[in-house]
């Protein structure tokens, strides 16, 4: 049954199809040694995205949380060729993290993917809470990336912070009130801004990175089961696999 019923299961499906004839072709031209070395950086930046296109568009389609799991453990187990030389942009390299926290990924396997795609210097504003789950989860500390911590907008990195000081059934509720309200316009700017307009471009509107930070520090997601952008069910598959 599909979770996002805005494109047809065709259209998911069409979608991971043109992927995977992407990555297909990328990758022989990679190895082919065809490809300019000026040019590689975005093939290779295409390559990661187009994989994580699959799952995202998989779990759209409503495909099983286990195999979603492992089309992710063969995209960590195979970082894409040439992904060496590349910086991803911020939403790739969330998406990167947060698919390695939902899936339980080995630490020392999403480590050694970060320092592939992992952003330098991203804005402060939305990067901060990637930066956190980088530090929690796999142990790289967020000092090195010099990130200024100066953002009072509700990003979700405030969040976390309010932890600390409010207390996690505050936390909670405000990332419940920050999903409803907050999470999709915050995003404004991402190439995947809008794409519901385009259906055959669509691959789904999901707070995965939510879901992450409510997995990592232990929030009361419970209010956001059934919403529209709060993958619910994958926070509770990522929990199970945490025991």
């Amino acid at each position: 049954m599909l979770r996002d019923e805005i494109a047809t299961l065709s259209q998911y499906e069409n979608r991971i199809k043109r992927a995977r004839q992407s990555i297909e072709i990328a990758e022989k031209q990679i190895v082919e040694g065809v490809i300019a070395d000026d040019y590689m950086d975005k093939i290779s930046h295409q390559i990661w995205s187009d994989t994580l296109l699959q799952i995202r568009a998989g779990y759209s389609a409503g495909y099983g949380l286990d195999e979603l799991a492992a089309i992710a453990r063969g995209f960590y187990q195979g970082v894409p060729s040439g992904s060496e030389n590349f910086t991803a942009g911020l939403d790739v390299s969330a998406w990167t993290v947060s698919f390695g926290i939902l899936f339980s990924i080995d630490k020392e396997l999403l480590r050694k993917t970060m320092r592939y795609g992992v952003v330098p210097a991203p804005p402060p504003k939305r990067s901060r809470l990637f930066y956190r789950l980088l530090a929690t989860e796999v142990d790289i500390p967020e000092h090195i990336y010099a990130i200024k911590e100066t953002s009072s907008s509700p990003f979700l990195a405030d969040i976390v912070d309010s932890i600390e000081t409010d207390g996690k059934e505050a936390a909670s509720q405000a990332l419940n009130q920050f999903v409803r309200k907050k999470w999709y316009p915050a995003k404004r700017g991402y190439s995947w801004w809008g794409s519901h307009k385009r259906p055959f471009m669509y691959v789904g509107y999901w707070a995965f990175d939510a879901a992450a930070a409510a997995v990592t520090y232990g929030l009361d997601d419970s209010a956001l089961e059934g919403h529209k952008y709060y993958p619910w069910d994958l926070a509770e598959y990522a929990r199970s696999l945490r025991g």
